[in-house]
């Protein structure tokens, strides 16, 4: 869509506003409409700073979704139900315009552009168009914050990075620092300080570099910070040793500890409680990150903004290959590494002897010049389809030799990493195929 055809969009909105009753005027209708009526209004208080705009949302059954308004000055600007679906249909239009989406939230335009729109209603007249509006906006919105967040269960002997992605922590000299300077200030007294100290010093963080809008930020950095982790979690020692649990993620994504109950069956009262804590450390010597180096680099490619299919390809496979890590259910596991690994070299029509195909073209992959380790490769792949097909089709649980689950996780790392070492010529997933295919004759493809 062009610069041009987004303003005319605009204006046309300009015209489906309307004035709203405020829903504060509106509570004697509602007093007897049941529970939904009463969950419906989401908060945003917390936007309400001197005489800036109110913004709300309340959702709307009929479409699924929330509708926002805006209050100034007393008065109330939105959308009938039913034009809400539209407007946010131009928003998608909108953040996919000159790259936006890579700089503002939804929920950021969502706002901006009806506080436009609003204006223009008002005013009768645009003094700018929505375009230039924006641009205005962006030149102030965009800020670059470094997003810090914290690691479980892993620790480093110095910091390192993954492209532009940075694993580090802080020393006890960083808050003796970060004390004088902040000591006698009444934002922070000495017991809020030693409770940073305890809570931060000495643990792991991911750090992420944006420059984008705050809520963008936040999503691109989590984004980028997930990845991260994902990526450390293809060199933990689950991939080694199968029957280990994975416990390195961001503390975002998993508790620290937990914790049940239980009572004796015969009792009403009387609880135990249980508690327990997802802790199994993995460290990471100088000595393993300085050997990782070359991978760190391939790695840190993919975060790159300019990305090819392959790229994407490649970032859900490293995406998958972390979450089957996780799994402790390790028929589950193979279940979702041949996921992946039909993900990477299957094409999206071929139907017809996957399996088969698969095993030859990781194979041929790792190992081009066949031999000995070409045909284990084989075998032993094809004991994980065995697995994989008794447990999904059958629901019979074969025997797992760890050996054999440990070479098939790391032999699909491995492929992992050499595709991405030979991305500048493997541009998409139809040329590695036709690459990994080029010795075989059409009938036996």
């Amino acid at each position: 869509m062009t610069e041009k055809q987004i303003d005319n969009k605009a204006f046309a909105f300009v015209e489906r506003l309307v004035v709203k009753e405020n829903d504060d005027n509106k509570n004697n209708r509602r007093r007897n409409k049941g529970s939904i009526e009463e969950v419906q209004v989401v908060d945003w208080s917390d936007k309400l700073v001197d005489d800036k705009p109110f913004i709300q949302k309340k959702y709307l059954p009929n479409i699924s979704d929330y509708d926002i308004t805006i209050a100034i000055d007393g008065v109330c600007y939105g959308f009938s139900d039913g034009e809400y679906i539209d407007y946010y249909k131009f928003i998608h239009e909108v953040v996919n315009y000159d790259s936006l989406n890579a700089k503002v939230s939804v929920e950021y335009l969502k706002e901006k552009v009806l506080l436009w729109i609003i204006e223009v209603f008002k005013s009768k007249r645009a003094v700018q168009s929505l375009t230039l509006y924006l641009s205005g906006l962006l030149s102030k919105d965009l800020k670059a914050k470094k997003y810090y967040y914290p690691v479980l269960n892993l620790t480093i002997e110095e910091p390192f990075s993954i492209g532009d992605i940075q694993f580090t922590y802080m020393t006890k000299d960083y808050f003796d620092e970060y004390w004088n300077k902040v000591k006698g200030n009444d934002n922070m007294t000495k017991d809020e300080f030693d409770s940073l100290l305890r809570k931060y010093q000495g643990r792991v963080f991911v750090v992420v570099e944006t420059l984008a809008e705050n809520k963008k930020g936040q999503e691109i950095s989590y984004k980028k910070a997930c990845l991260a982790i994902d990526m450390i979690k293809l060199l933990s020692p689950t991939v080694y040793y199968p029957d280990l649990t994975c416990y390195i993620d961001l503390e975002k994504r998993i508790p620290y500890t937990s914790e049940y109950l239980t009572q004796n069956k015969n009792e009403k009262f009387g609880f135990g409680i249980n508690m327990s804590a997802n802790n199994n450390p993995f460290h990471m010597p100088k000595s393993l990150c300085h050997q990782l180096k070359s991978s760190f680099g391939l790695l840190g490619s993919l975060f790159d903004n300019e990305k090819n299919d392959l790229d994407e390809l490649l970032i859900n496979s490293i995406k998958l290959v972390a979450k089957a890590i996780k799994e402790t259910d390790l028929h589950l596991r193979i279940s979702f590494l041949i996921m992946v690994l039909e993900s990477i070299f299957l094409l999206d029509e071929e139907d017809y002897k996957m399996e088969k195909k698969c095993k030859r073209r990781i194979s041929e992959l790792m190992f081009p010049t066949e031999g000995k380790k070409y045909r284990e490769l084989l075998d032993l792949l094809t004991n994980m389809y065995l697995i994989r097909h008794k447990m999904t089709h059958k629901s019979i649980r074969l025997y797992i030799e760890l050996q054999k689950l440990r070479e098939f996780q790391t032999n699909l790392i491995d492929s992992i990493i050499r595709i991405l070492h030979n991305k500048h010529k493997l541009t998409n997933k139809v040329v590695l195929i036709e690459y990994l295919d080029r010795k075989v004759k059409p009938q036996s493809a």
